[in-house]
């Protein structure tokens, strides 16, 4: 069971658990998929918990911030 994030932002459920070795790889299989096909110039997300969020950037500029070799290919 996939437990929904509220339009409140509010996060619970399988939410509050780290993502298990396998979920990670899935994870970055998507990613990349993600990148690849959806990710035309640039996009800006916010995620996680809404007290202490996590800013994500995805872009096409190589790289959007400081040095290409700070970058980790997973």
């Amino acid at each position: 069971m996939v437990t929904a994030t509220s339009a409140e932002g509010d996060v619970g459920g399988m939410y509050d658990e780290r993502l298990s070795d396998e979920e990670l790889e899935v994870f970055i299989q998507y990613l990349h998929r993600f990148a690849a096909h959806d990710v035309d110039i640039f996009l800006n997300l916010e995620v996680g918990d809404p007290e202490n969020p996590v800013y994500v950037m995805f872009g096409r500029d190589c790289p959007p911030v400081g040095d290409a070799s700070l970058y980790r290919r997973p």
